[in-house]
């Protein structure tokens, strides 16, 4: 094996390694969170409709040693190491036309653990309820679907989750890309579990959960190049 592969191979083992902790202190602080409520396998304590991301990130950050919290976006106080965007897991055309990038870990208030994973966390303002969502539709290979009058699709589905959380395992460094070293899980009222949408890298998670080889799923793309739609 060449030198290059031998790095490439050692830097896999070493996320798969670092999501496999991450994703296990994030079920963690969720399980001391329905002990502090009295509602063990009950989330809808913590992620109670009336509460907002900050008192949710806020609060969850507390069930993590030596966590600190950051405000949303690219100036947050204290946290401007934190000022980067990451990639979906595949290519995905914008409403423009352009190339979509995902703005996941500045949308939302994060927590910083003390290995240097960050946690986005999006609340959801129902609670642990049903709503009703809608979104656009993707071809595979990326492209808005749209219909024979050149109308967008969307899809519209009835979820009852209490929250998204996204995290990345080693910061703000390389690579930033769903699928790789960021994901996404969802909080139900009974569970935690995968994200829905493969472009928050769900299949690499799965994989790597169940001791999967080669568990990594995703496209290997720069943000600054060109498609052709």
């Amino acid at each position: 094996m060449t030198l290059p592969t031998l790095v490439n191979n050692y830097k896999e083992k070493e996320i798969i390694t670092q999501v496999k902790k991450t994703y296990s202190s994030i079920n963690q602080a969720i399980a001391l969170a329905q002990t502090k409520y009295g509602t063990p396998g009950d989330n809808s304590g913590l992620f109670a409709a009336s509460k907002d991301h900050v008192a949710v990130t806020k609060e969850l950050a507390t069930y993590f040693n030596g966590a600190r919290y950051c405000d949303a976006g690219s100036n947050a106080k204290g946290c401007k190491d934190l000022n980067y965007k990451v990639k979906y897991a595949t290519k995905l055309q914008s409403s423009s036309g352009n190339m979509n990038m995902a703005g996941d870990m500045l949308s939302f208030p994060r927590i910083v653990l003390n290995n240097g994973a960050v946690l986005a966390i999006k609340s959801m303002e129902s609670g642990c309820d049903e709503v009703e969502e809608t979104g656009t539709s993707f071809n595979p290979d990326g492209t808005i679907q749209k219909d024979e009058d050149g109308n967008i699709v969307t899809w519209t589905r009835i979820r009852a989750v209490c929250a998204g959380i996204y995290f990345d395992v080693n910061g703000n460094k390389l690579p930033n890309q769903f699928g790789r070293d960021v994901y996404r899980i969802d909080v139900y009222r009974d569970r935690v579990g995968d994200s829905t949408w493969g472009a928050y890298g769900t299949q690499s998670l799965h994989n790597i959960l169940m001791d999967k080889k080669n568990p990594f799923v995703y496209v290997n793309y720069n943000s600054g190049d060109k498609f052709e739609w």
